[in-house]
């Protein structure tokens, strides 16, 4: 199958060429496309992208924090030196460490079946993992972090959506995931609806990818695909010259992924649980992210 910097790579010169000029809620203009597609086999390697040195510490404990936890308090990222999320926490008496609201971590495992009563909740995560174990020839193992009971009021503040009871943001990613056992392989079926290519996807692709791991290393599989759906595909104008400068240059074999202990609980897993083995790159590449 294709290596994640070719396929990456393709999507970049796609938008360059053929991408609409969109204005947005940054100020800061976006050379776009509807509609991308990754699609990338786990047993040749862990989809990171090697055109550029990504910290892939931060988005594990992301992940962790987002999927396993399912936490929006933020004192977890901030412990673990983790500043994705800087730019949008909000800090109140209620939330002295920072906090981004109903949004992804509260959704995927918590997924309130009352808007009002946080005690009446879907694990929607264990629920598809019960799932695979139980049925694995199942079409419906299927999770989402899209609530529209609360997605974010574009009208207000970060904090007064906050104070609302709603997300700082819509979600970006996960809008949709579903898995599929196939020869005793798990993939994952991702959909992303806004998708940041230089500062957003390599995260992105790098999450969805642990995911897999650890849900498959839970239910017993081998890890399979990862097919990464994008509707709004986008450069913010201030990325394109680091991304027409990555693009030139040429990847490195992908890592492998180890999991060094037996994890049985999908609750279990931590930071310390992963070694990512042989990830040679080129240097890092710098820009602004867009608030």
């Amino acid at each position: 199958m294709t290596h994640i910097d070719i396929q990456y790579k393709n999507i970049v010169k796609d938008i360059i060429e053929n991408g609409h000029i969109h204005k947005n809620r940054t100020g800061i203009d976006t050379l776009s496309v509807f509609g991308t597609s990754v699609r990338l086999n786990l047993q040749e390697g862990f989809p990171i992208l090697t055109t550029k040195k990504v910290f892939y510490r931060q988005a594990f404990h992301e992940t962790l924090w987002m999927f396993i936890q399912g936490s929006s308090d933020c004192k977890y990222l901030k412990d673990n030196n983790t500043t994705i999320w800087d730019e949008w926490i909000c800090y109140d008496n209620d939330h002295p460490n920072g906090t981004i609201g109903n949004l992804y971590g509260p959704v995927l495992r918590a997924y309130r079946v009352n808007r009002e009563d946080p005690n009446n909740t879907i694990d929607q995560l264990q629920r598809c993992i019960d799932l695979i174990k139980s049925n694995p020839n199942s079409r419906r193992i299927v999770m989402t972090a899209f609530d529209p009971r609360f997605v974010a009021d574009e009208q207000l503040s970060f904090e007064d959506n906050v104070k609302a009871g709603n997300g700082v943001l819509n979600p970006c990613h996960s809008n949709f995931i579903q898995f599929k056992v196939i020869d005793g392989k798990l993939s994952g079926y991702f959909l992303t609806r806004s998708n940041d290519l230089f500062l957003g996807a390599p995260f992105n692709y790098l999450g969805a990818a642990l995911l897999v791991h650890m849900v498959a290393h839970v239910c017993e599989l081998d890890v399979g695909e990862i097919i990464y759906n994008a509707a709004d595909t986008h450069i913010y104008v201030n990325h394109l010259d680091a991304l027409k400068e990555q693009i030139t240059r040429d990847p490195y074999p992908l890592p492998k992924l180890i999991i060094k202990r037996k994890v049985t609980d999908i609750n279990d897993f931590k930071f310390e649980d992963f070694e990512l083995q042989n990830y040679n790159s080129h240097p890092a590449l710098k820009a602004d992210v867009a608030i």
